[in-house]
């Protein structure tokens, strides 16, 4: 005689046989989500991080079903809150769409905020053992790109690493300097966090010093800015306790820089002993930090002199190219404030110096060319998501997820990282791990 019992909604106990085949669950479904979502970003870092619409698409689903999967991991109230926060953006993009009278163009922008959401909700959903691993993996690919672009430059290898203004600049397999330099600067912030809060696990170190010089290895400006401004906001004590880190790195950059010029033979023994020597002063443990900030002094000297001889040109902040770009979409932008061109649709033009007329559709940097497209209400849209997840990691004192956040703020600015979708979905991820939905099984390792 079988008997069937009613459970109402909400009276499932806490450590009954109920609640232990939900948790269960739950954990089968958060590992399929993290291991769901490495594999669409190890696919996007082959891929060119999915700028072309192919790679795109196969991208960006690829990490939609990873949110699926994820979303059976959370609780639905839970869920839902975090959906409703990209629903604004979305709504924007489609408004926009619909008064240029091209809903199709606001398809790149809602895939791409929609794989942000998702992969936001897998590091939020995964329970300690998943957000460790969700880490592990997103440093280790980081590091694999960043190895990829030293290598395009020591070895001069196209497309690993282009020739721009007579320099190789390291572009890893995402064929992109500048976008390399967006990702890689963020992901070092969080391995140098975890290098400073695991003193005996080697290999973050190592790590944190492969993506440091991979960032140097671009010759990204904004790639430089980001990582700057994203190590003070890790603050003194994550910096002092890694200083051997960054002082191997810097000698390991400045080895790559030196053989960068296109115009030289190429020296790749050179970039590898500075590589190797770089590695070894970062696996040295800490005794006296005033002689390892004046050893710092010393390398940033030097390295601003090796930088100057190498191309002047990179040391300075301007850039008339972007100058040109930011003044076109601005005018666009005011001249189509509530609603923009629409997605998709910038067209820029200028006159150059000489008379030539110059035409670009997009603009190095991301605020501004979503006021252009979608409005001034889009844009304050998503400075208000920005800014209600910053404050929401300083409430919980999450310091290198918002020091993540930051870079890559910064890198937006200065370039069209919003376009390779490889780039959000990976910084959501992040700072995802660092907001987790469940505390029961213990927050992510300490990182400050």
């Amino acid at each position: 005689m079988r008997t069937d019992v009613a459970v109402a909604s909400g009276a499932i106990k806490e450590g009954s046989r109920l609640a232990a085949d939900r948790d269960s669950a739950r954990r089968t479904a958060s590992v399929l989500a993290t291991a769901t979502l490495l594999g669409p970003v190890a696919y996007g870092c082959v891929a060119q991080g999915g700028f072309y619409p192919d790679q795109q698409r196969t991208l960006l689903a690829l990490t939609a079903a990873s949110g699926v999967l994820a979303a059976l991991a959370a609780p639905a109230r839970r869920v839902l809150f975090h959906v409703a926060v990209a629903v604004p953006a979305c709504v924007c993009a489609v408004v926009a769409a619909a008064w240029a009278r091209d809903l199709g163009g606001a398809a790149p922008v809602l895939g791409t905020v929609g794989a942000a959401a998702s992969a936001a909700l897998v590091g939020r959903a995964a329970f300690r053992e998943g957000r460790e691993a969700l880490l592990s993996g997103l440093v280790v690919a980081g590091a694999a790109l960043a190895a990829s672009g030293w290598a395009g430059v020591a070895f001069r290898i196209d497309p690993l690493a282009l020739v721009d203004q007579g320099l190789w600049r390291a572009s890893s397999t995402l064929t992109y300097a500048n976008a390399t330099a967006a990702l890689l600067a963020p992901l070092a912030l969080i391995a140098i966090a975890r290098a400073a809060a695991r003193p005996d696990e080697r290999q973050w170190r190592v790590a944190s010093l492969l993506l440091v010089v991979g960032v140097g290895a671009t010759l990204s400006r904004a790639g430089y800015a980001a990582l700057a401004i994203g190590l003070i906001v890790l603050g003194w004590r994550t910096l002092r306790a890694t200083l051997p880190v960054l002082i191997g790195a810097g000698l390991a950059t400045a080895g790559v820089i030196v053989v960068a010029p296109a115009g030289h033979a190429g020296r790749p023994l050179l970039a590898v002993a500075a590589l190797g020597a770089g590695i070894a002063i970062a696996l040295t443990p800490v005794h006296n930090p005033r002689r390892w900030l004046a050893a710092a002094g010393v390398l940033v000297c030097g390295g601003l002199a090796i930088a100057s001889a190498a191309s002047a040109s990179r040391l300075t902040v301007s850039s008339p190219d972007r100058s040109n770009e930011w003044r076109a979409t601005w005018g666009v932008a005011t001249a189509h404030p509530a609603s923009g061109v629409g997605p998709s649709h910038l067209s820029l033009q200028w006159r150059g110096p000489n008379g030539d007329t110059f035409v670009a559709h997009a603009t190095h940097n991301e605020f501004l060319q979503l006021a252009a497209e979608e409005g001034f209400p889009a844009l304050a849209v998503v400075l208000s998501t920005m800014a209600l997840i910053a404050i929401v990691l300083v409430r919980r004192g999450q310091r290198p997820a918002l020091a993540v956040l930051v870079a890559f703020a910064v890198a937006s600015a200065f370039d069209f990282v919003w376009h390779v979708p490889l780039l959000p979905i990976v910084i959501a991820a992040l700072v995802g791990v660092a907001l987790p939905f469940d505390d029961r099984y213990g927050l992510p390792a300490p990182t400050r």
